[in-house]
């Protein structure tokens, strides 16, 4: 593959870019476990956006090499399909996976209702501030694919819950355009965690 360009995203920051289709971009973990909030919309029609939900149905919770990532109805048709994917996907003792698609993003709200603080960095106004420079507002950011992010259903309880990232350094997912596409990744601030990093994003012409 060849390296197109590489897009850093600040610790606790957002970045948003466009990609081709055919082209591939790699996520990668160069400085340690960080976990990695990722949006996407057809490029040139933006009310076509990444479906958490329904990608959640289609393919799998925790997905990996050879799924797809799906776009909204009434198109629901493939944006990304992950052709590469280094994490460890053995479960935790409690049951926990990496690459999560049932946690929403974080946000203001969420930060108040749960810990009782609302002027924390958070990856929805990540995302909205990311976009703005494409000429698009807060209602185009939607839920994530949480690349790197450990979960988890409790079994007895049937609570969700969230273990510590244990990506490597030399860790990446690799995921192949199947439409030109505008992407937005947060690099999840995780106020409750001493170590976040910046998110180094690489595209490639296959």
């Amino acid at each position: 593959m060849k390296l197109v360009e590489e897009i850093r995203v600040p610790a606790r920051h957002g970045k948003a870019f466009k990609i081709k289709q055919g082209q591939i971009l790699r996520l990668t973990q160069k400085a340690g476990a960080q976990i990695i909030d990722f949006n996407a919309w057809n490029a040139d029609n933006p009310r076509e956006m990444f479906w958490c939900g329904r990608t959640r149905i289609i393919e799998n919770a925790h997905p990996t090499t050879g799924h797809k990532l799906w776009s909204v109805e009434p198109w629901q048709r493939p944006m990304f399909t992950i052709i590469a994917d280094t994490a460890d996907h053995s479960p935790s003792p409690r049951g926990s996976y990496n690459h999560d698609l049932w946690y929403p993003r974080c946000n203001t709200g969420y930060h108040k209702l749960k810990y009782n603080v609302a002027t924390e960095r958070n990856c929805h106004n990540n995302l909205t501030a990311a976009i703005k420079e494409f000429g698009l507002g807060e209602e185009y950011v939607h839920d994530t694919f949480n690349a790197f992010m450990r979960t988890g259903l409790d079994s007895r309880t049937q609570e969700f819950f969230v273990e510590r990232a244990d990506a490597k350094e030399t860790d990446y997912m690799d995921l192949r355009a199947e439409m030109d596409c505008l992407v937005a990744l947060s690099s999840c601030p995780g106020f409750t965690s001493p170590d976040i990093r910046d998110v180094i994003a690489e595209i490639y012409n296959a």
